[in-house]
């Protein structure tokens, strides 16, 4: 009887201590509910921006800012900062008690696009619009090329299939020569829709033609490799890559 009446006692302790944690689980729950309440934003802190200033993205958020962070939707504000051309990917949280933290990928211009007004273009053939940081940027200038505006809505993939095409070589040359990209100061559309790339230096014409592009890319920089270490692409004036498995070189006159 002893062992039965231990045992009686022992399920009231524990049922006892249970429901007292239950009801301090539940007043802690009501309670962090009434404080989020009074939580507001107090401050932004923007990271991740290299091409538009953060202060500028902080500045389009600013009408969040007293807002208890309970009433703050999370994916809907991301969502806002997509809206902008340059915004890529946004990430939103709240580091309390007070603070609204936003995580940014931006899109790169790889190529900047000759037009009036001049527009850039990024890996995605996603149409950006001018600004002063990418101008100073050392990136291939796209010339030749239909520059009807239609063809080129902010903030969305060109219509334009030839820049479309474009953009698969400059990814091409990136991924393959990343030398190479930082030496092109232009890629060329001639009349006879053949590429050409002009390098920065002295300059040198590289013709592509138009058709197993990304082939040519690779027999170039294989050409580039075969020359010795006192020569270089940029000591010819004319590269001809038009003809299968063929280099034919123009040397520069002294």
């Amino acid at each position: 009887m002893k062992t039965l009446a231990q045992f009686a006692s022992f399920r009231f302790v524990v049922g006892f201590s249970l429901t007292l944690a239950c009801s301090a689980l539940t007043w802690g729950a009501f309670s962090w509910a009434s404080y989020t309440k009074m939580l507001s934003v107090k401050s932004i802190l923007v990271t991740g921006s290299k091409i538009i200033p953060a202060s500028d993205y902080t500045n389009s958020l600013q009408d969040l800012i007293g807002l208890p962070v309970s009433q703050l939707h999370n994916k809907t504000i991301a969502e806002r900062l997509e809206t902008s051309p340059y915004v890529q990917a946004a990430r939103v949280s709240i580091h309390f008690p007070d603070v609204l933290s936003v995580e940014l990928v931006e899109r790169e211009p790889i190529a900047m696009i000759n037009m009036d007004p001049i527009m850039f273009i990024d890996q995605y053939s996603v149409v950006l619009p001018n600004n002063s940081t990418v101008i100073e940027m050392n990136i291939p200038i796209l010339s030749g090329f239909n520059e009807t505006k239609n063809l080129f809505p902010v903030g969305k993939p060109t219509l334009s299939s030839k820049i479309r095409e474009t953009t698969k070589i400059i990814v091409r040359i990136q991924n393959l020569n990343p030398t190479l990209y930082k030496n092109i100061s232009e890629i060329r559309l001639n009349h006879q829709d053949e590429y050409e790339l002009i390098l920065l230096e002295k300059p040198t014409k590289v013709l592509l033609g138009l058709k197993n592009i990304s082939k040519k890319i690779h027999i170039l920089k294989e050409f580039g490799l075969s020359l010795s270490q006192k020569r270089h692409l940029t000591d010819f004036s004319t590269i001809d890559l038009r003809y299968n498995n063929q280099v034919i070189v123009r040397e520069r006159k002294r």
